[in-house]
């Protein structure tokens, strides 16, 4: 019985070991779940973002294809303008003017153009860091993912965990309440004789039994044996005596 009650306890330690480390995973879990609840919002601005960006681009892009369209028209047509006037070195103050507004309104063009253009690469740069994000978001989020199924998973061991102590620990108290029920009658008995005299031999043994079943520590026993040795001593000089 008490091997059996050995058992159980190294059970129940084993037990709570493992509930303890499903229960710290699981808690550790927990904030892996948090953590993802934050990611995917991060990742939702992020995704808003680039909707924003990707239209900002398109409609930019429209108006510089747009915009050099025209400039490519007015490019060749001032080319033609301008080669005219100067095939013409006779031509008036105004046709002179008229060549160097010419010339003036081609650099503004071709400025604005080159604006245009540097703004597209700038927002395609943009676009490209929020898909890089956007990306590195989606792979964490799948990874927190992962991370919450386990929780589940760890949750529910926890639970089976602490069923299994609760029935083990049942278990051990109707061992236990057993074991004393059985040991209380044995010393009862043990008692009965010792106390009645019904034993043959030395009561010495008697003693150790008793000893043995209440637990004494060896000191204590000692020190019982040798009471009941000074004991039978008496006795013995008392039946000389009579």
């Amino acid at each position: 019985m008490r091997e059996r009650l050995s058992e159980v306890d190294e059970e129940i330690s084993r037990l709570k070991k493992e509930l303890q480390s499903a229960n710290e995973l699981k808690l550790e879990n927990e904030n892996f779940a948090r953590d993802l609840d934050e990611l995917k919002n991060e990742l939702n601005v992020a995704m808003a973002e680039k909707l924003e960006l990707v239209e900002q681009h398109s409609k930019l892009k429209d108006k510089f294809d747009g915009f050099s369209a025209e400039t490519e028209q007015n490019v060749q047509r001032f080319h033609a303008e301008i080669e005219q006037l100067r095939q013409n070195p006779s031509g008036t103050v105004d046709d002179h003017q008229q060549l160097e507004e010419r010339g003036k309104a081609l650099e503004e063009m071709r400025s604005r153009k080159e604006e245009l253009e540097n703004k597209l690469k700038k927002i395609m740069h943009e676009v490209q860091d929020v898909s890089n994000r956007n990306l590195f978001l989606e792979q964490k989020c799948e990874n927190y993912l992962i991370l919450e199924q386990s929780n589940e998973r760890l949750k529910l061991q926890a639970e089976k965990l602490s069923r299994q102590l609760d029935e083990t620990l049942v278990s051990m108290h109707h061992n236990e309440g057993i074991a004393a029920n059985t040991e209380f009658e044995y010393l009862r008995n043990i008692l009965f004789q010792y106390l009645s005299g019904n034993v043959t031999g030395n009561n010495s043994t008697l003693v150790k039994v008793i000893a043995a079943v209440l637990k004494f520590t060896p000191q204590q026993t000692q020190v019982v044996l040798e009471k009941e040795a000074h004991r039978r001593s008496l006795m013995g000089q008392i039946n000389n005596l009579l």
